[in-house]
């Protein structure tokens, strides 16, 4: 990086803190609980970073358009608060994005496998169906949700047709439930309790098959 480009990105985030500063000047931070000098010092770090983030994150401003940029800087410090959860909402959602991406292949690749899915690759999906499930509730973007939900249910569908070659499948298929119920995702939970359903009564299968399936449907009540 340039001197000039460090330069431009200590003025831009020494605006933002002096607009920290004038925050809590009007009381507008959530500082009841600390001490003056830790209020400031918190309220100018955090119009700092929330500068920085505004600027070269959320906006992608021109910074050549320096003077516009230091009068966004300033108010980006003001509402440091909201701007910095911005921020982090933003980071989230990125890589959940790359979690459901993640899904998608190891979904692809179990399918590819068909009649020879090795007990490693079933570990692999399940361990990124289970992440996906973790963060679902964490899920803002609608599009994004609809997105990992269909993932999932192709990602159970792709488990409980590996499970004639590979009865791990069907421990896949119960964690995925099983994360599904703690964390609170009634859909998720119901179509992989319909999977096991089916695997628990699926006569082609061999019977220490069908009774781990209901094993796993036992767990689950």
């Amino acid at each position: 990086m340039k001197y000039i480009e460090l330069k431009e990105t200590a003025v831009f985030t020494g605006a933002g803190a002096l607009g920290g500063l004038f925050a809590w000047l009007q009381g507008l931070t959530s500082s009841a609980t600390q001490s003056v000098p830790a209020a400031i010092a918190t309220a100018m770090l955090g119009g700092a970073l929330a500068a920085g983030v505004g600027i070269y994150l959320l906006a992608a401003s021109d910074t050549a358009q320096l003077r516009r940029c230091l009068f966004f800087a300033v108010l980006l410090g003001i509402s440091w608060e909201p701007v910095l959860a911005s921020g982090k909402n933003l980071v989230t959602q990125t890589v959940l994005k790359q979690d459901v991406a993640d899904l998608k292949q190891a979904t692809n690749a179990l399918n590819a496998a068909g009649g020879g899915a090795s007990t490693e690759e079933i570990a692999k999906a399940t361990a990124q169906a289970t992440e996906v499930v973790r963060n679902l509730p964490a899920i803002a973007a609608p599009e994004l949700k609809t997105e990992a939900r269909e993932a999932l249910l192709k990602a159970l569908s792709t488990l409980q047709a590996a499970v004639p070659a590979n009865p791990e499948a069907v421990h896949g298929v119960s964690e995925v439930a099983r994360t599904a119920a703690e964390v609170g995702t009634p859909q998720v939970k119901s179509a992989a309790v319909v999977v096991l359903e089916s695997l628990a009564t699926d006569a082609q299968l061999k019977p220490e098959v069908n009774a781990s399936a209901k094993e796993s449907l036992n767990g689950l009540r």
